[in-house]
């Protein structure tokens, strides 16, 4: 058994190629500090960072078989900073389609919780769905309304009843 520790870059990527895990264990262990560090410097989160560097590995063993590697560790480094732009720029795209979405969205419903009365619950509805969600709607203030019923019956005593329901 050979003791990959002690071993040389060159020696550790060709082990590795041919699929040796301990080799790849000896990588990741002589590399995951740095790689943090690299992803965490730009994030400033450290779940995203761990995720950033497992990724790494996970790709580098992926592609193991097919790497032409000169330096081990540049090359770790530049993958973990190219991961490192793709997350920052996905989670940008997220952030702006989430603001697009927040900026289409109308309110298009109101819920009064202490009267359980739904209003304006079909406007900016396509004229075809107005019909059914009114008695969407309707269906659910009744069947709101009954469990209120229920709970205040079974909660509070006749005489310490405040709460007025609908019928």
């Amino acid at each position: 058994m050979i003791n990959y520790t002690h071993c040389e870059e060159h020696e550790l990527l060709r082990h590795l190629a041919s699929g040796e895990e301990q080799a790849f264990t000896v990588i990741y262990n002589r590399y995951w500090k740095p790689m943090f560090f690299i992803a965490h410097k730009k994030l400033q989160v450290v779940e995203d960072a761990k995720e950033i560097v497992q990724g790494v590995f996970f790709t580098l063993w992926q592609k193991r078989e097919n790497l032409l590697i000169n330096d081990l560790s540049l090359y770790l480094a530049a993958m973990t900073r190219y991961a490192v732009y793709r997350h920052i720029s996905k989670e940008k795209k997220r952030k702006d389609q989430l603001k697009k979405i927040e900026k289409n969205i109308k309110p298009t419903a109101a819920f009064d919780v202490e009267s359980n009365n739904c209003w304006n619950c079909s406007t900016g509805l396509p004229a075809n769905f107005r019909k059914s969600t009114g008695s969407f709607f309707s269906i659910i203030n009744y069947w709101t309304n009954r469990l209120k019923r229920w709970l205040i019956s079974w909660v509070y005593p006749p005489e310490r009843r405040k709460v007025t329901c609908q019928k």
